[in-house]
C-alpha cells in the first residue's frame, strides 16, 4: 500500500517540478527571478535577454540616459554595433567612458584562449580567431576616440572663439 501511495503521489509532484522548470525557462518569469534576486543582491540587473539583438534598443536607450560609462566585454563586438554608434559620433557626451577588453597578446593559453575553448561549444563566435577579433575592436575603439577627442577639441574651441569674438570689453576705465 505504501509503494502504491508513494507512487501516485510521486507523479504530481514530479509534473509540478517539471512545470516549475518549464516555466523558469521562458523569458517573463526568468526576469522575474533575476530582478528577485537582484533586488536582493543589489546588482542592478533587471532583464535577461537571449539574444544580443534583443538588448540593443535597452542598450541604446540607457547609453543615452548615462553621464558615465563602463564596459567590461570578452570581445567588444557590442561596442562597434549601431546601438553604441551615436556615444562613438559624438553624438553623446558622457563624463567619461572606460572600455576593458581583455589582452589579446600572443601569450599561449591566455584568458582569451581557455574562454574561446570552452564557449565555442555553443557559441560559433567564439573561434580560434578570437584575439584578432579583440584587436580589431580595440583598433577601432581606439580610432575612434583620437576622432572623437578632436571633434570635442574643436567644439569647445568654436564656443570659445565665439564667445570671444561676441564678448564686448567691460573693463573699468583706469583711475588717474
Amino acid at each position: 500500500m505504501t509503494a502504491f501511495l508513494f507512487g501516485v503521489l510521486s507523479s504530481p509532484a514530479a509534473s509540478a517540478i517539471v512545470l516549475v522548470l518549464g516555466l523558469l525557462r521562458g523569458s517573463r518569469p526568468l526576469w522575474w527571478l533575476v530582478a528577485a534576486c537582484s533586488w536582493c543582491t543589489g546588482t542592478g540587473l533587471s532583464h535577461v535577454y537571449r539574444h544580443q539583438s534583443s538588448a540593443e534598443q535597452d542598450i541604446a536607450r540607457d547609453l543615452s540616459r548615462a553621464r558615465w560609462i563602463k564596459v567590461l566585454a570578452g570581445r567588444g563586438n557590442v561596442l562597434t554595433r549601431e546601438a553604441c554608434s551615436p556615444l562613438w559620433s559624438g553624438e553623446l557626451s558622457p563624463e567619461s567612458v572606460q572600455v576593458l577588453l581583455p589582452d589579446p597578446g600572443t601569450r599561449d593559453d591566455s584568458w582569451l584562449d581557455r574562454r574561446s575553448r570552452n564557449v565555442c561549444r555553443f557559441d560559433p563566435g567564439f573561434t580560434p580567431e578570437l584575439r584578432s577579433q579583440v584587436r580589431t575592436n580595440m583598433n577601432y575603439l581606439t580610432h575612434v576616440a583620437r576622432t572623437q577627442r578632436k571633434l570635442l577639441y574643436s567644439i569647445a574651441l568654436q564656443q570659445f572663439d565665439a564667445a570671444w569674438t561676441d564678448s564686448s570689453p567691460t573693463l573699468p576705465a583706469p583711475q588717474p
